[in-house]
């Protein structure tokens, strides 16, 4: 699982601190139960054979304070698969986001440009009323700028 991506969905965050959680805890436990069979097979051992020692309460010695953190171990890895497919589907969720948001910034700046070129195509055209008016009124100010005596520096 990769930690450098903020994960906006709250349940694959959750799911994901469901497996830290187990995975430390089994931990916990593995480490309680390995203290636990210690004291409990030195206690049991205290003197006697290894024919004695090979019986069932011995069995149940080395495998009862092992049991939880194997319980929670089996848990933590179901949840790990739970959080796997999790994130999988909510990383190709957010792939198809991005490419949908890509996909529309381009549709977008497609029409833009054809925009401006209808634009640029409509002030260019000889026959657009705006560059006659245009001209029209830039010949106007050239013709008044020849007359008007005051304009002119002397």
């Amino acid at each position: 699982m990769d930690n450098s991506v903020y994960i906006k969905d709250p349940s694959v965050r959750e799911a994901i601190l469901k497996v830290k959680v187990y995975r430390v805890f089994s931990y916990i436990f593995f480490g309680a139960g390995f203290l636990v069979f210690l004291v409990l097979y030195n206690s049991y051992m205290d003197g006697k054979s290894l024919r004695e020692a090979l019986h069932f309460t011995m069995l149940g010695i080395v495998a009862l304070p092992f049991l939880p953190a194997a319980v929670l171990a089996v848990i933590a890895h179901r949840s790990e698969k739970d959080a796997n497919t999790a994130l999988e589907s909510y990383y190709e969720e957010e792939e198809r986001r991005k490419a949908e948001r890509i996909k529309a910034a381009n549709e977008n700046m497609m029409k833009a440009m054809q925009q401006k070129q209808e634009n640029a195509e409509e002030i260019l055209d000889p026959e657009s009323a705006a560059l006659e008016e245009g001209l029209d009124a830039a010949l106007e100010h050239i013709e008044g700028v020849g007359d008007d005596p005051s304009q002119k520096s002397g």
